[in-house]
């Protein structure tokens, strides 16, 4: 969400190819209005369903789901309504115009707002663990030719726990891998030990 409204609703385009960017045709979007039918749908039989396939106590999901249906159709129509009086009154066409520039000659897309913008005060807060590392080129003149800023910031869980995992996992599985030594006769008796032991805990169960 982020993201979207930072580079699509508030933003420039950034390349070439999303300046050109153009919506598809109707054909493309069927799928999209079928499956908008179809959650609608759903919505309003929701209640139904629960209903007749629950007992007792399905009775109050029943209610509540009811309540949510005629929620989610009360916004639907309300949307379709300001559709029909944006189609019957606003018809003088789009009016194009750049963003607010904040008083610069010649803004460019590299000054626009971006998801970094919106998530850097919880990034601030959350410094110590995330661990950012900077590289800052200040401007050296009044009138500064060249400046850049760059930060990363690493993935904790992914540093300390999905790849300290990943080393135990190929650790053990360094241990066993004589197991697949590629010997059918191997093969063969450990089969046979599992059906064994599979026996003999069939037996002590009865």
């Amino acid at each position: 969400m982020v993201k979207a409204a930072g580079g699509v609703f508030l933003g420039e385009p950034r390349t070439k190819e999303s300046a050109e960017a153009r919506e598809v045709t109707k054909s493309m979007r069927v799928s999209m209005y079928f499956l908008f039918v179809l959650s609608l749908v759903m919505v309003i039989l929701a209640p139904c369903i629960v209903r007749f396939t629950g007992g007792e106590t399905a009775a109050g999901l029943a209610k509540l789901t009811a309540k949510l249906s005629v929620f989610s159709v009360i916004c639907t129509v309300f949307l379709f309504v300001m559709l029909l009086l944006q189609n019957l009154f606003c018809k003088g066409g789009k009016r194009v115009s750049p963003t607010w520039d904040c008083g610069y000659a010649r803004p460019d897309a590299r000054m626009e707002y971006t998801a970094t913008a919106f998530t850097q005060p919880l990034a601030d807060f959350f410094a110590p663990v995330l661990k950012r590392a900077k590289k800052i080129r200040k401007p050296e003149k009044i009138f500064a030719e060249e400046a850049s800023y760059e930060e990363k910031n690493d993935d904790a869980g992914l540093e300390y726990i999905w790849k300290k995992l990943a080393q135990v996992g190929s650790f053990l599985a360094g241990k066993i891998h004589f197991l697949q030594s590629g010997n059918l006769h191997g093969y063969i008796f450990m089969v046979l030990l599992v059906l064994g032991g599979m026996l003999v805990y069939a037996m002590l169960k009865k």
